[in-house]
């Protein structure tokens, strides 16, 4: 039987002992966010589900699918855009630490006598020493040939059942869907873009309808398409992609809504989508009849030529009945800590202080004072609908005395107009969405034109995001679901890495500041004895590989 032995945490008795020079072992500990993630795809979510369901262009599978779908997910993890970054990505990230000693191992080199890793992989292919469990030009070709549009019909399809099984799907069914232009370079490579004109908000326009001054205030800037499904709940909580569809830059987004939508809820089963929200880009009233006759109801702003908006505004006018009128809550102030140090409340004082002078002497921002809505039941003069409108329409004041009138139709039936508003609110969530992926997530940061790895790239990165979402939800840090990736592993690994310093049969765990002072605490002469006593660890234990040699 083995025997045990118990250490007891005393810094006090190791920090004695650090001072006399005596050290029994040191280690580093960690608890990498990255390999949590990968652990907990693996070991509690149906992982499999989405493995078995991959649209794979090979016939013979010589690497496990497993391993080429989480190699997707680390590299979108580190923000790495190009394959080439796959072995350092792999050698300094969490899924080397999943995968195990059954597949990487320490080897001495005979001639220079330094310890690297040597990867055991899936055939018997190779001449030399691998770096990876498979080669990076392998998850290149293999995103390559996979058919475009069989990838965004899985995602479409699994992931949405992934984050259902879960629990990751409201009761109340809301999809956002809205659409966003991925630009690339003035490059003609790139395989289906398309060349558009765009003012300065990066919103497309038409030259025809410009004034040689507004012209020239635009520029032609070569993009794709990308239409998408999101999926939350009222409080915005979390945000799951559902759907994804890519296409050239003047692809229409109408045509993509009702055909996303139904695979939807052909994936989850019916009634479970039940409200799709989106903007007046979508708006097609065979779409709304479409989605109707599927039990699905949608919401959108009315266009100012339409018959149902212009009836409902002379309705509002002439009807006798009163506005109902809405304000938006007091913006509530953070919390200041309780026990926050004098020094760090003068110098808010003073901060405070400084901020209100500035906003005196500026002119205050433009906020909404107060908004008037008028429900109109039962609109029916969209013929190419068939569907009866319940119109919302709404008079938002603002704090500088403007007054701007616009209307919302729903397929619900309602009682409250404030329902609809406050649900449309919730579409500006996916907006958000689309700035993270593409600010923080490199979403857009095409290194190649062929357009099989410009659609893999935005799906795999869409995926990465949407599993991260469910893994912080499942993980009770629900915090740092709106967070950037940077921030959000920034807020994750401080419960990691933290140095283990064992001696007198007690344990310290301390942080490189805390070791350091320590060590530079020491007599010359301890100093003396734990320099050897590190050396002689060191010569027990295998050295960290240098990172391996570019491709």
């Amino acid at each position: 039987m083995r025997a045990w032995e118990a250490f007891e945490v005393d810094p006090e008795v190791v920090r004695d002992e650090i001072e006399q020079g005596n050290c029994d072992y040191l280690e580093v500990a960690s608890q990498v966010a990255e390999t949590k993630f990968f652990r907990h795809l693996f070991e509690a979510t149906p992982w499999q589900d989405l493995v078995a369901t991959f649209p794979t262009p090979r016939k013979k599978e010589e690497v496990p699918l497993w391993l080429y779908l989480s190699s997707q997910l680390s590299l979108r993890l580190h923000g790495a855009t190009g394959y080439g970054a796959y072995p350092y990505v792999l050698h300094c990230g969490g899924l080397k630490e999943v995968l195990g000693e059954k597949q990487f191992h320490w080897k001495e080199d005979p001639q220079t006598h330094q310890w690297h890793l040597d990867c055991q992989g899936y055939n018997d292919k190779n001449d030399y020493a691998r770096q990876t469990p498979c080669d990076p030009d392998f998850l290149r070709k293999l995103a390559r040939d996979t058919d475009e549009e069989k990838l965004s019909r899985w995602f479409g399809h699994a992931v949405p059942r992934y984050a259902q099984a879960m629990g990751l799907w409201d009761e109340e069914g809301i999809v956002l869907a809205d659409g966003s232009y991925l630009f690339v370079p003035d490059n003609k490579r790139y395989e289906g873009s398309s060349v558009l004109r765009f003012d300065k908000h990066n919103h497309p326009v038409d030259s025809e309808d410009l004034t040689p001054e507004e012209l020239a205030k635009t520029r032609l800037r070569r993009c794709y398409r990308m239409v998408n499904l999101v999926h939350t709940n009222r409080r915005q909580d979390y945000g799951v992609y559902a759907g994804v569809r890519m296409g050239p830059g003047k692809m229409a987004e109408s045509p993509q809504l009702a055909p996303m939508v139904k695979d939807l809820d052909q994936a989850l089963g019916k009634g479970h989508v039940k409200l799709v929200i989106h903007d007046r880009g979508f708006i097609d009233g065979a779409t709304v009849k479409t989605l109707k006759e599927r039990g699905i109801d949608t919401l959108f702003p009315l266009k100012d030529n339409m018959l149902d908006w212009k009836d409902a505004q002379r309705l509002a006018q002439i009807d006798g009945r009163p506005w109902q009128v809405w304000r938006p809550p007091p913006r509530v102030p953070p919390p200041i800590p309780i026990q926050r140090p004098e020094h760090l409340t003068r110098r808010e004082k003073k901060r405070q202080e400084t901020l209100a002078k500035k906003k005196a002497s500026q002119p205050p921002p433009v906020e909404i004072d107060r908004v008037e809505m008028k429900l109109i039941p039962e609109m029916r003069l969209w013929d190419a609908c068939g569907v009866p409108l319940q119109v919302v329409v709404l008079k938002k004041y603002t704090t500088d005395g403007k007054m701007l009138t616009w209307g919302l139709a729903i397929t619900r039936s309602l009682s409250d107009p404030l329902e609809a508003y406050l649900l449309y609110a919730l579409r500006s969530g996916i907006e958000e969405k689309h700035r993270q992926t593409k600010c923080f997530w490199d979403l857009g940061h095409f290194r190649s034109p062929d357009y099989g790895l410009v659609v893999n790239q935005v799906v795999f990165t869409l995926l990465a995001y949407t599993l991260m979402q469910v893994f912080l939800e499942k993980s009770d840090r629900g915090d740092l679901t709106g967070r950037t990736r940077a921030r959000m592993w920034e807020s994750l690994l401080p419960q990691g890495d933290k140095i283990v310093v064992y001696a007198a049969h007690c344990v310290a765990f301390l942080n490189a500041p805390q070791f350091a002072d320590w060590l530079l605490g020491v007599s010359e002469g301890a100093r003396r004895r734990l320099r050897g006593r590190m050396r002689q660890l060191g010569r027990g234990r295998r050295d960290l590989p240098d990172l391996p040699p570019r491709p």
